[in-house]
């Protein structure tokens, strides 16, 4: 490098418009002048001060030390090549400034996305909605215990562990009826238990709803309308049979345990836990296109296209969320569905699959939405990533 070059190249340091390029070739001639010992107006002593003087700044920017604390080293004479190599070092520190103004607000900006991606997604809980005869609805889980509504001759009761009650009222015996029928609901995220005004027990699923009459007495039929997943303990009553309607079949029973699910996005299954339940698809009676099979315990009915498939099933697994727990065992797609209303997300897939996924154990439906697909991760089949309430699925 001539001297015109090199008095060209310093000015262009010394006014900060050098580029990465030239800065580089700058240094290579400051080293080239150190390595081979060539006179340089720049006294060692004086070049150890500006090199620890850079190494300050540079370390005290890292560090977020006020850099004004470190003084610039005192140049004494007509020394062009010192002051060429403290522009330099002043365009490094300014470099660096910008860089990390940079990476600062790069990464607040990235915080305030994050954030904005962070939702509180809570377990699913005891909530629903009681809608009475008149139209009225009562949404219990922000009700009182105690009586909720006066029907005729029957109390509605919210009682002290959160259940409804329907009971007899014996200071209105022998009044009037109350007409229409009333509907309890529940909302994704929900799940509710009750006693109907026979005596029997249901526990109703997330996403799920039960119809009924406010007074049995005085029906030949106990029916019932069911949307979604619905356990029953049917109080026995050999005079009256008790008989579950759905989209696309009723049961019909005397007095029983069993569940329901009747969710409008998947087939409806019947499963038997004690007694004898006789399934029918929808129709009359001893209609000529309705198929009918009896169930034993253990048994579950699988209701495709108006045709009654049966297969014996697990029956902790079937139950694993009336108990309290999730217990998967089947298609990917199933196994989300139960996730998704739980936790009332939306399940969005890369790509859909039917490939099974077995897990041995199970784990509480009160656990957070993390804890459950990271034990299904641990499978090596399948990822997950949670943007605002929705689950990415990704093989």
């Amino acid at each position: 490098m001539d001297s015109k070059e090199l008095k060209f190249l310093a000015g262009k340091v010394a006014d900060g418009t050098a580029t990465e390029k030239e800065l580089i070739a700058y240094n290579a001639y400051l080293d080239q002048l150190e390595k081979q010992g060539t006179d340089d107006p720049l006294n060692a002593i004086e070049k150890e001060r500006l090199k620890e003087n850079l190494k300050n700044r540079i370390d005290a920017h890292i560090n977020n030390i006020d850099i004004e604390k470190t003084p610039l080293p005192i140049i004494k004479g007509n020394n062009p090549v010192a002051r060429k190599l403290v522009a330099a070092v002043i365009l490094i520190v300014l470099s660096l400034s910008t860089y990390y103004w940079y990476i600062e607000r790069t990464q607040e900006k990235e915080a305030v996305v994050n954030q904005a991606l962070l939702v509180d997604i809570k377990p699913g809980g005891n909530k629903a909605m009681l809608t009475l005869a008149d139209g009225s609805q009562i949404v219990l889980d922000d009700t009182d215990d105690g009586t909720v509504a006066e029907q005729g001759a029957t109390r509605v009761i919210k009682t002290a562990d959160g259940k409804l009650l329907y009971e007899k009222s014996t200071e209105k015996q022998g009044e009037g009826q109350a007409s229409g029928l009333n509907i309890v609901e529940t909302p994704r995220g929900g799940q509710y238990q009750m006693v109907l005004p026979d005596g029997s027990k249901v526990w109703l699923n997330a996403a799920s709803s039960i119809t009924f009459p406010t007074d049995f007495s005085t029906t030949a039929n106990r029916t019932v309308s069911i949307r979604g997943e619905v356990y029953f303990e049917v109080a026995t009553d050999k005079k009256r049979p008790f008989i579950v309607n759905t989209a696309t079949q009723f049961v019909e029973v005397l007095g029983t345990h069993f569940n329901v699910a009747a969710y409008s996005d998947n087939h409806t299954h019947t499963t038997l836990l004690k007694g004898a339940v006789r399934v029918n698809t929808t129709g009359t009676i001893g209609g000529q296109h309705q198929q009918e099979v009896v169930l034993r315990p253990g048994e579950q009915s699988t209701v495709m296209n108006e045709r009654i498939a049966v297969r014996s099933v697990d029956l902790d697994e079937v139950l694993a969320w009336k108990d309290g727990y999730f217990k998967f065992k089947g298609n990917l797609e199933d196994i989300m569905s139960q996730i998704a209303r739980w936790y009332d997300v939306t399940i969005d897939y890369d790509k859909k699959t039917t490939k099974p996924l077995a897990f041995g154990g199970k784990i509480s439906r009160n656990r957070s939405i993390e804890d459950v697909l990271k034990m299904i991760e641990e499978t090596g089949q399948v990822r997950f990533k949670i943007v605002g309430r929705r689950v990415m699925v990704q093989d």
